[in-house]
């Protein structure tokens, strides 16, 4: 699907990244096919899933019952906008008290239903992402962010009961297999908010380093995870003043290797992108500095971008250009 979009071909001139640029921001995510699995709707606890809580539906009704919102969700349902959805899950964020882990994924799962359920309504996806970042802002990066830091938990760590393995037909010490669901909802998430600037107060979810490592672990998927990395950092330039290529996971630790496709096919794609990324990355760079815009943390540019061009050599000129400029700012940062 990206080839079409002259992001996977050799970027040679200032043209081509321009036009790569704007392909990728006009690209509608939710029309974009992935090779992820997503959650079904409903779960059936009696055929074989990859997670036991893998569905949208709470696993435990969302406490205050009804009642304590039924305003908002009276104003709501007489009148299907989407700021009545926002007051609804307001109302429903604000009253809920959650004792363990499974009720708080519950709970999310809740807000994010009736996102699914508005869709299906009104035929519209939510457009209005609140400007303070947190749950409310994306309930379901929320289930996948949820996923992600119980990935290993066994139903006991969240708070499951003797009644729910019953129920589920599992051993009381099975592992929960929410790691298996936090790719597929946090690509939904992302989806919502490609820049990720909003999804969180936590500095690692809104630098994509949560998803990248959720993407590298669960399956791995490092091509979706570089074609993330590089629509977030374009992304998140269209909303700040201040511009950092930020890779993060995607290249720290010796990621890039660790988790690069195994067959060469998929490996010289995974490097065309890359390599793409990177020079994008430079002229994005080299025009911030020609029209005097700060860098934000050139130090830690300079560390991502050399890592990266250890990984895809390139005799480009204006990757060496921008680190050229970026070297001197590095120090100063590093000085200072």
């Amino acid at each position: 699907q990206l080839a079409g979009l002259g992001v996977m071909r050799p970027l040679a001139s200032k043209q081509q990244v321009q036009d790569a640029v704007k392909n990728l921001l006009a690209i509608d995510l939710a029309k974009l096919q992935v090779g992820i699995p997503m959650d079904p709707l409903s779960r059936d606890p009696f055929r074989e899933h990859h997670s036991l809580l893998g569905d949208w539906i709470p696993d435990r009704a969302p406490q205050p019952s009804i009642e304590a919102f039924a305003a908002e969700y009276d104003a709501y349902c007489l009148n299907p906008t989407e700021g009545a959805l926002r007051s609804l899950q307001a109302a429903m964020e604000k009253g809920a008290k959650p004792k363990n882990g499974i009720e708080q994924l519950s709970l999310f799962k809740a807000l994010s239903l009736l996102e699914y359920q508005h869709v299906l309504r009104t035929g519209k996806r939510p457009a209005t992402i609140p400007a303070q970042p947190g749950p409310l802002c994306s309930p379901i990066w929320a289930v996948g962010n949820f996923a992600r830091e119980q990935a290993e938990s066994i139903g006991g760590d969240i708070g499951l009961t003797d009644g729910d393995y019953q129920a589920m037909g599992i051993g009381k010490n099975r592992n929960t297999g929410l790691g298996d669901s936090s790719a597929g909802w946090m690509w939904l998430g992302w989806v919502a908010d490609p820049s990720l600037q909003h999804v969180s107060l936590d500095k690692l979810a809104r630098n994509g380093n949560y998803f990248t490592q959720t993407l590298y672990e669960q399956g791995p998927y490092p091509i979706h995870a570089a074609f993330v990395v590089m629509r977030r950092i374009l992304s998140e330039r269209e909303e700040r003043t201040v511009f950092q290529p930020d890779y993060g996971a995607l290249v720290n630790q010796g990621a890039l290797k660790l988790f690069e496709p195994k067959s060469p096919a998929s490996r010289a794609l995974f490097k065309s992108l890359l390599a793409n990324l990177l020079t994008i990355s430079a002229h994005l760079v080299l025009e911030d500095a020609a029209q005097r815009r700060e860098i934000d943390n050139p130090a830690g540019a300079l560390q991502q971008m050399r890592a990266l061009r250890e990984y895809v050599p390139t005799k480009d000129s204006t990757v060496g250009r921008a680190m050229t400029y970026l070297l001197p700012l590095a120090k100063k940062q590093q000085g200072d």
